[in-house]
């Protein structure tokens, strides 16, 4: 065990912060790559980091799981915060009361069926016979049917066994090959995300969503780091949505310090924790 775990999470960010994939190379298929999953297990690092840290700060600790995945659950005066962590045998379960506070995985069709309803989009949405006939009238549902949206991992906020916060996780991370602007369009993707978040968060009472990225958004030319700050105060219209978006290691410590006062101090997470102090 590190001696200091604060130490050995500003490690961790520093890691994060500097890690970038190889450039694109001709003839390799864009996503065909996964050198992303190597900042992965970085972020998922930074989660066991923090778990020693708050067990160094009084919280106490045990792992569980919730079906294949497994938290770190961090308890203090009725407050548990649950951060995904690696794998560890024996884990006791998560009781199935509480079990949908962990999904990360969101079916397009019970999506569909929460709002606005099949009746609804089948209406309005689906194709005559003559340009799509395999979808049109009520076939209309079979276009989407088995499809799914996936966030990479969820951090749980409880407080006297009530949900006080759950929070949607993605990871993702830039690269340029030439050291001027960023490759690809995996972020263009996030968007698509964004707006699937907004689906999923009205299922609770308090869901928020997190993206934590490479600092190669704040190295090379792009229009993602600007854009992804500016949808989300766009979309804070909404009352329920509250996205945030973490690119430094200033903002990795200052997301990860709320968590910790969170379970030390019970001071629930800010609206947009990483920005608000400087406006926008």
């Amino acid at each position: 065990m590190i001696r200091d775990p604060r130490k050995g999470l500003e490690r961790i960010f520093r890691r994060m912060c500097d890690f970038e994939a190889a450039g694109t190379r001709s003839g390799v298929p864009t996503g065909s790559r996964r050198e992303g999953d190597q900042f992965e297990v970085l972020v998922r690092q930074s989660w066991q980091a923090l778990a020693g840290t708050l067990q160094s700060s009084g919280a106490t600790a045990e792992t569980v799981r919730v079906g294949r995945r497994h938290f770190a659950a961090l308890r203090r005066d009725g407050r548990v915060l649950y951060l995904p962590v690696l794998e560890k045998p024996d884990s006791p379960p998560i009781p199935s009361s509480k079990s949908e506070w962990f999904d990360a995985v969101y079916d397009t069709t019970s999506l569909v069926n929460a709002y606005p309803g099949t009746d609804v989009v089948t209406n309005r949405l689906a194709p005559a016979a003559e340009d799509a006939p395999r979808y049109a009238g009520t076939s209309y549902p079979r276009i989407y049917a088995g499809l799914r949206t996936s966030f990479d991992d969820t951090i749980v906020l409880e407080e006297d066994g009530v949900l006080v916060e759950k929070v949607l996780l993605e990871y993702k991370t830039g690269k340029s090959t030439r050291g001027e602007h960023i490759d690809g369009n995996a972020h263009e993707r996030l968007s698509f995300q964004v707006f699937q978040y907004l689906e999923a968060a009205v299922r609770y009472p308090r869901c928020s969503f997190t993206v934590i990225c490479n600092s190669a958004f704040v190295r090379y030319h792009n229009k993602y780091h600007v854009n992804f700050h500016i949808q989300a105060a766009r979309l804070a219209c909404f009352s329920w949505f509250s996205m945030r978006y973490l690119t430094t290691r200033e903002q990795y410590r200052a997301f990860c310090e709320q968590l910790e006062r969170f379970v030390i101090d019970g001071v629930p997470l800010a609206y947009w924790p990483a920005a608000s102090h400087r406006g926008l």
